[in-house]
Order: C-alpha cells, then sequence, then structure tokens
C-alpha cells in the first residue's frame, strides 16, 4: 500500500480516549440496567441470590461468590456495547467512530476490499487483547496494527 501514512500510535490513542470518553455513561446505564433486572428477578426466583445482593447494597464494598456471575454479565454487557458502538460507526460512519473523526483517522481494508460488518465485528472484538498486546504491537508492526487490525486486514490511517 504505497502512498498511505499509517495512523500513528498517539493519534490511535487519543482517538480511543475520546470514543471510551463518550461511552462511559452508557456503560454505566447498561450495568446498572444488568443489576437491577437481576436484583427484580432473584427477588421471588432466587432468594440466596437476593439476599447476597441486599447484603451488598447495604455494605459496599462486599463480594461474594454469588454475585460473580452478576459482575460477569455487567462486564460482558459492557463491553458488547462498546462493540456494537465501535461497529456501527465504523461502518455507518465509513470506517470512523467520532474519535478517529476528531483525530482525523480512518479504518480501512489492508486488501481495497469493503470495510463491512464480519471485519469491523472481528477487529472490535478483539478489543480484548489489547492492553496487553495492543499498543506494544502498534509500536513495532510495520503497518501499525493491532491484533483486532491484523486478523481483520485491515490498516488505520491518516485520513486526508
Amino acid at each position: 500500500m504505497k502512498g498511505i501514512e499509517y495512523a500513528k500510535l498517539s493519534h490511535r490513542i487519543y482517538a480511543m480516549l475520546i470514543d471510551l470518553g463518550l461511552l462511559i455513561l452508557p456503560v454505566y446505564l447498561v450495568s446498572v440496567a444488568v443489576w437491577d433486572v437481576t436484583y427484580i428477578i432473584s427477588e421471588k426466583n432466587f432468594p440466596e441470590i437476593y439476599n447476597e445482593m441486599q447484603i451488598a447494597i447495604a455494605n459496599p464494598p462486599y463480594f461474594s461468590p454469588f454475585l460473580v456471575e452478576i459482575y460477569a454479565l455487567q462486564v460482558i454487557a459492557a463491553f458488547m456495547l462498546v462493540v456494537l458502538y465501535f461497529v456501527m460507526s465504523e461502518i455507518r460512519m465509513n470506517g470512523q467512530s467520532i474519535g478517529k473523526i476528531i483525530m482525523n483517522i480512518k479504518i480501512i481494508s489492508e486488501n481495497s476490499e469493503k470495510y463491512g460488518y464480519k471485519r469491523a465485528f472481528i477487529r472490535n472484538f478483539l478489543r480484548v487483547l489489547d492492553f496487553p498486546f495492543g499498543f506494544i504491537l502498534i509500536a513495532k508492526t510495520k503497518k501499525k496494527q493491532r491484533p483486532g487490525d491484523i486478523f481483520s486486514k485491515t490498516v488505520v490511517v491518516m485520513d486526508k
């Protein structure tokens, strides 16, 4: 891919921070909704979980093996919301999210194929690997790719 300027690590980090800043409230609301729905359902159907939730509410920070599954549901729901935000925004806004637009970067396919839902989902689902490996790979790989970029065959470039 000649003539393409790959996005710098700093641009990608700033774009991600902008997007995550926009997601703080929605992620919090999803987390609260998962807790509230579980609380309502468990009141009549699962009294042991309901009792543990009562204790957790009255005595933060409270940890119980009964609550681990609820915490896991909250994390999964929040992660799926983040993936959905990035997939939908990148598809609807031509390879960009709000953070990418502000930082003037965009996602394109390595081989000039369409950047569609499949690539977007693979790329964003693999965000789970970013913190141990993503920043190192962006800094060290020739095309400045993180794991999601490598597996979805995409690159992030400066949008001219």
